[in-house]
């Protein structure tokens, strides 16, 4: 709370008053009550102006926290939606993956039974495919 003062700026506010006093005591000897109500007028008004400040500056606080608060929360959706993407396209690129090592154990397959009947083939034997047989995933 604004309105609220701490004990420091309590015990600074009597030292300004103090000295304020001892000062003004000094003052009312050198001058007339026209200059003190002068002065008086000026202090009032330089005090509206920074009080006038001090509570534009808070807003201006308060609105910085705002934006800071909805950029945080802008980053994180974005944050958020970048890793649903990023989850996507890691299902797809596991699907691709199984697919192709799929492929590979079906090539690798191939190319063992091509060897059996290339081999029977060079020893010139009647080949029969019937016992060929093909590789288990353990084997490829």
């Amino acid at each position: 709370n604004t309105n609220a003062m701490t004990s420091t700026e309590s015990q600074q506010l009597r030292s300004h008053f103090s000295l304020g006093l001892r000062q003004s005591s000094r003052l009312s000897e050198s001058l007339n009550l026209e200059d003190l109500k002068l002065k008086e007028n000026f202090l009032e008004d330089d005090a509206a102006q920074r009080a006038s400040r001090l509570r534009d500056l808070e807003r201006t606080v308060a609105i910085n926290k705002e934006i800071i608060a909805e950029l945080l929360g802008s980053a994180t959706r974005r944050s958020e939606n970048a890793n649903r993407r990023l989850n996507v396209e890691n299902r797809f690129l596991h699907t691709k993956l199984r697919e192709v090592r799929d492929e590979l154990c079906e090539s690798r397959a191939k190319i063992l039974i091509l060897e059996q009947i290339i081999k029977e083939m060079a020893s010139n034997e009647a080949v029969s495919y019937t016992h060929l047989t093909l590789p288990t995933s353990d084997l490829v």
